[in-house]
């Protein structure tokens, strides 16, 4: 058997086989803009209105040095924000920052505006579905602070300050947020 023979044997091997990987990536690739369109869904539905944002580091690049020779890493995040077209979005953005000489955080060079993750590349999509859990505890966590901060204002306008709770005579001395809706909104169908 000639070695032009044996590499077309393995090439032909090879490629089915990358040919079947390529299908069932496709497939799973379809699936998981299925699962991210049905969670941005859901998240939509509960009307939370809660931006979030993860400190995950995904398909993180570097360091390198820039024309500026400043020592440079990257990486892209995933989050759920409200978009410049006002719908809100399961996203993703990439981050840049410099290092310092022993190749530590320094400072924030840029932050790209983020864009919806259905439109990211794929790698970017795969590396950041095993995140979904945890952004949606992030925005439960943001949006139970943010109640308690609206609970302590309420307090501080019914109570106008006075220590001894007094409700001073203002127009406005109920709770601005019904707190037993904003516990049901995550809870399953």
């Amino acid at each position: 058997m000639t070695t032009e023979t044996r590499i077309e044997e393995m090439d032909a091997k090879k490629f089915a086989r990358l040919e079947d990987l390529a299908r069932q990536l496709n497939s799973k690739s379809d699936t998981l803009n299925t699962l991210i369109l049905e969670l941005e869904d859901r998240l939509n539905a509960t009307k939370i209105g809660v931006s979030a944002w993860l400190d995950v580091e995904i398909q993180r690049e570097g360091p390198y040095s820039h024309d500026d020779e400043q020592r440079r890493m990257s990486a892209y995040s995933i989050g759920f924000c409200r978009m410049k077209n006002g719908e809100w979005h399961i996203a993703t953005r990439k981050d840049c920052w410099s290092l310092n000489s022993n190749n530590e955080f320094e400072e924030y060079i840029y932050r790209e505006e983020p864009v919806p993750l259905t439109s990211a590349p794929r790698a970017i999509r795969a590396d950041a579905a095993r995140y979904f859990d945890r952004l949606v505890d992030e925005i439960f966590k943001r949006a139970e602070a943010y109640i308690e901060n609206i609970d302590t204002a309420n307090r501080l306008m019914a109570t106008d300050g006075q220590e001894d709770g007094q409700s001073r005579n203002h127009p406005r001395t109920t709770p601005l947020v019904d707190h037993e809706a904003v516990k049901k909104l995550f809870k399953t169908k």
